[in-house]
């Protein structure tokens, strides 16, 4: 009998109830009608707490605020990040400076491995000179000995180098010389943390020996590239003057990148909201501009440096 009538007065008005967590804890809940950008707060950052332990306070609010905006225009642009193609135009217009992520085409090794192991001689020239006062007690020890030990001992290591060492693609598909999207999306998920869309961008190789104890692994590395990027998305496809609102979330959660179709605020210029959710460092975009987004030819596939044989661990 209790759960029908709890049944039949889900959206009624809960008198008596009170807020039980939050800065309005012990209030009456009416006082929520005062504050909707509180609402959009705990909306955000509570929504399965508010389902399982406080369910008059979610009914409350969905009867004098409705359901969550999930509309077919929201789902629509979601979906649109099942797609590589638009995972990277999003990132590349959040992230303009990603489009030189990929160099491996201008890379020279032999030159990367003569200018490492000359800094390495000169170092190591500079530090024998130090500390040769610190040792003149030797009396068969010369400067010049000790240079020509330092020489032998780099060119040694250069011919090391030369030999052994090798490309390592952490990213990719290697296919003879050349990478295949170098550039990697992963991590894919769908209303994750708060945020609508989140998903990582990748670029990752190394120029190095292979491992002595285990060969297949990479070992002492001179050169390399460590690139990625979370992306956390908040996408609504009508942003106007409500913007503030839409912030407060945003920071709520830590969401860092806001998609938006249309901007319909009259109270600010798109340029203005722009800086203002920068002032956070959440990065605002049109839908419009991520479509004219030219993805790099480098990001789909790259020419590999001859040098050795290039290996990828995944």
């Amino acid at each position: 009998m209790e759960a029908s009538k709890g049944i039949q007065t889900t959206f009624l008005e809960p008198v008596g109830q009170t807020i039980p967590f939050g800065k309005y804890k012990g209030q009456p809940v009416e006082i929520l009608l005062t504050d909707p950008d509180y609402v959009t707060w705990i909306r955000a950052t509570m929504g399965e707490k508010l389902k399982a332990q406080y369910p008059l306070v979610l009914n409350y609010i969905v009867a004098h605020y409705g359901e969550p905006e999930r509309t077919p225009d929201h789902n629509a642009l979601q979906k649109r990040f099942l797609k590589r193609d638009f995972q990277l135009r999003f990132a590349l217009a959040v992230c303009p400076s990603m489009a030189n992520w990929v160099t491996l085409s201008a890379l020279d090794l032999d030159n990367i491995i003569e200018d490492h192991f000359s800094r390495q001689e000169t170092n190591k020239v500079k530090l024998e000179q130090d500390s040769f006062t610190r040792r003149i007690h030797h009396k068969d020890l010369t400067l010049d000995s000790i240079f020509e030990g330092i020489r032998d001992e780099i060119q040694a290591e250069k011919t090391a180098w030369r030999q052994n060492a090798r490309m390592w693609f952490y990213t990719g598909r290697l296919n003879g010389d050349i990478l295949e999207q170098p550039v990697t999306v992963s991590h894919l998920k769908f209303e994750e943390r708060g945020s609508d869309v989140v998903y990582g961008v990748t670029h990752s190789w190394s120029f190095a020996l292979p491992d002595r104890q285990s060969p297949e692994c990479s070992g002492d590395s001179i050169a390399g590239c460590r690139e990625c990027m979370e992306m956390t998305v908040q996408i609504k496809p009508i942003l106007g003057d409500d913007y503030p609102a839409v912030l407060r979330a945003m920071k709520a959660v830590k969401t860092k990148h806001l998609l938006v179709r249309e901007y319909t605020g009259i109270g600010a210029s798109w340029d203005e909201v722009q800086q203002v959710f920068g002032l956070d460092s959440i990065q605002a975009v049109l839908l419009d501009n991520v479509e004219r987004i030219q993805i790099p030819e480098e990001f789909e596939r790259v020419r590999v440096p001859a040098f050795n044989s290039g290996k990828v661990i995944t």
